[in-house]
């Protein structure tokens, strides 16, 4: 029988997501995006949003875990993003990518979520680091704002050049970074004007991507893209205490409910922490609200995916047989992949791995009999 994961096991994951990450960063401040442990060959593919995710992930584990490291990595990075940018002339930042002709609200979205991550918490800069961060992030902010549609969604993409919007289709990942941002922006930094804005992106996502999506197939591709990002983003917003959030606790139930059992995220072989970082928001939430049932079930599942998850992690001590393959160094040392049985390692995997791992020493109760870790709402 498989031991239960413990404290020191997610410890040990954030620690070497964390010497991951840093240790691809390029001297430019973007990341090597893939690694191939087998062959020992970094992929030539590159994703604009994924950068920018990893950015994000090593900017929230500065805010709860600050060191010298992590803020030259984060300031490397903003710099990289202030060279890679452009402006409307209604003063609005939209992030760039070499190379692209395309921009996408998804990474500029990931950019102002790891500003966020810097402005709430401790930093190694002064008073002149912070009007600086927040001046870029005012930018952002307007932005997204602007492009927002009637619909209360986003456009998926801009010109990298002009930043003129797509007619492309919406993306139900870029909506929800987009949500979030705006959400954590309002509640945490109290930015002013962003209520209805937040209000109409979250009406928007929740009838595109869960109503109309899940009627056209249970098994929509919409619905599990806007999963984590629109929990997390609803997470917030009821625990800010606005009004509108009382009528989004039942759809988060409903999506953890959707998730663990129609998806059957428990049984999934590939790695979950995408989906963790949504779900262990919906545990949150129950266990606030005295719903044992679904605390007792999402906590279940929960616990089942990190066997999983930590089994997919180069150097963790729970890696399985073939992972364990893997050299024991760097650039793999830390890395993780999202099949067992493909040795990509690829950025995202590894960033959205160190946030379900925060998440859960933040929030969630490994061992149940010990009652919750710690509440935030």
């Amino acid at each position: 029988m498989t031991r239960p994961v413990t404290r020191e096991d997610i410890e040990t994951s954030i620690e070497l997501c964390r010497r991951h990450l840093t240790g691809l960063q390029t001297g430019r401040g973007n990341f090597r995006y893939e690694y191939d442990w087998e062959r020992e060959l970094y992929s030539e593919d590159d994703n604009a949003v994924r950068q920018a995710g990893a950015l994000w992930g090593l900017a929230k584990l500065h805010r709860l875990r600050p060191d010298e490291v992590l803020m030259n990595a984060c300031l490397k990075g903003l710099s990289f993003y202030a060279e890679c940018s452009g402006t409307t002339a209604a003063g609005g930042r939209y992030s760039t990518y070499p190379g692209d002709p395309h921009g996408f609200t998804g990474s500029t979205a990931l950019v102002a979520l790891a500003l966020i991550e810097l402005l709430r918490g401790p930093h190694a800069g002064d008073s002149a680091d912070r009007r600086r961060w927040r001046g870029l992030l005012d930018e952002y902010l307007r932005f997204l704002l602007a492009a927002q549609r009637p619909d209360g969604r986003w456009p998926a993409r801009y010109d990298a050049g002009t930043g003129a919007l797509s007619s492309d289709a919406p993306s139900p990942y870029s909506d929800g970074e987009v949500l979030l941002a705006l959400a954590l922006a309002a509640r945490y930094l109290e930015y002013p004007g962003l209520g209805r804005a937040i209000a109409r992106g979250t009406a928007g996502a929740y009838r595109h991507y869960v109503l109309l999506a899940l009627r056209r197939s249970l098994r929509s591709r919409a619905t599990n893209g806007y999963y984590q990002w629109g929990t997390m983003a609803m997470y917030e917003i009821i625990g800010a205490g606005w009004a509108e959030g009382e009528d989004y606790r039942g759809i988060v139930a409903y999506l953890g409910d959707w998730m663990c059992g129609f998806r059957r995220l428990g049984e999934r072989k590939t790695n979950p922490a995408a989906v963790l970082e949504g779900l262990i928001h919906a545990w949150d939430l129950a266990a606030a609200t005295g719903d044992a049932d679904r605390q007792r079930g999402y906590g279940n599942v929960i616990r089942a995916c990190l066997e999983r998850m930590l089994a997919l992690q180069v150097g963790h001590p729970r890696a399985d047989d073939f992972v364990r393959r893997a050299p024991d160094s760097a650039p793999a040392l830390g890395g993780c992949q999202h099949w067992p049985d493909k040795p990509l390692l690829r950025i995202d995997f590894t960033q959205h791995q160190l946030h379900a791992c925060l998440l859960v020493a933040d929030l969630f109760t490994l061992d149940e009999a010990k009652g919750p870790h710690r509440k935030i709402v």
